[in-house]
């Protein structure tokens, strides 16, 4: 029986001890669960921090965006409205620059309005004839670029409940709501808005973001100091899935 008593009493002791060793593990579970970011399958974000217009920062860009593509992936987020983003996905199947040279006359009077950014889309489709762009800006020209994408929706047979018809009004009352406030917090907040939307939909899927480098520095505030960055939102969501590299420094 005494024997009997301590099999019992050691087998306890087992129990318990493969439970302690246990916990971390099941509590790591339960943090993960509990974690925005675990309800959606992650793939891996890298962001390039430029200084507009650069032409040092689109040589790199290039770079890297052809070294990520050559790994396979496909999907690159540019800092630009979602309908100017559609524009060169559309412009990405057609064998004249038709449609890239009305974005062009579009940025006139922005840092996109150069030869050298012209080029580098040019040279982009030359060596990443799969990429598609993912536009997450609010609605920089939308009384140009977006009236005429919502044109273009109409004239191919999109009805107004469909989701390219939304997401394109969507971009337009921000673009809207942008110009007569002109506020950076509310900006930055809603380019990560945006993009966590187009991410999230790719469902761990890597992909690559270009942005001016004031968005792209985890760990720091917006221009005006008002809000964490779209990089540092970014990385409060998905972890270490973020990798922030600034372009202009190199």
């Amino acid at each position: 029986m005494k024997k009997s008593l301590n099999q019992i009493a050691i087998l306890l002791l087992a129990l318990l001890l493969l439970g302690c060793g246990n916990t971390k593990e099941t509590n790591d579970r339960v943090e993960s669960l509990d974690s925005p970011a675990a309800t959606h399958a992650l793939g891996q974000i890298y962001l390039y921090g430029e200084r507009h217009g650069a032409n040092s920062c689109l040589i790199m860009e290039l770079r890297y965006w052809k070294q990520h593509y050559d790994e396979g992936m496909r999907d690159l987020f540019v800092e630009l409205p979602y309908y100017s983003a559609q524009f060169l996905n559309l412009w990405m199947l057609e064998d004249d620059d038709e449609i890239l040279d009305s974005l062009f006359e579009d940025w006139e009077g922005t840092a996109a309005h150069s030869q050298r950014v012209y080029d580098f889309y040019k040279q982009l489709k030359q060596d990443c004839p799969e990429t598609v762009f993912h536009g997450i800006d609010v609605g920089h020209g939308y009384a140009s670029t977006g009236e005429r994408y919502l044109q273009y929706l109409s004239e191919h047979g999109y009805s107004e409940d469909s989701e390219e018809y939304h997401l394109t009004l969507r971009a337009i009352d921000q673009g809207k709501e942008w110009a007569q406030e002109r506020n950076h917090a509310w900006r930055e907040n809603t380019m990560v808005e945006n993009f966590i939307l187009e991410y999230e939909r790719l469902n761990g899927t890597d992909v690559m973001g270009i942005f001016g480098a004031a968005h792209t520095e985890i760990g720091a505030l917006n221009v005006t100091g008002e809000t964490p960055s779209f990089a540092s939102q970014l990385y409060q969501q998905f972890g270490d899935a973020v990798h922030s590299r600034d372009l202009i420094a190199r």
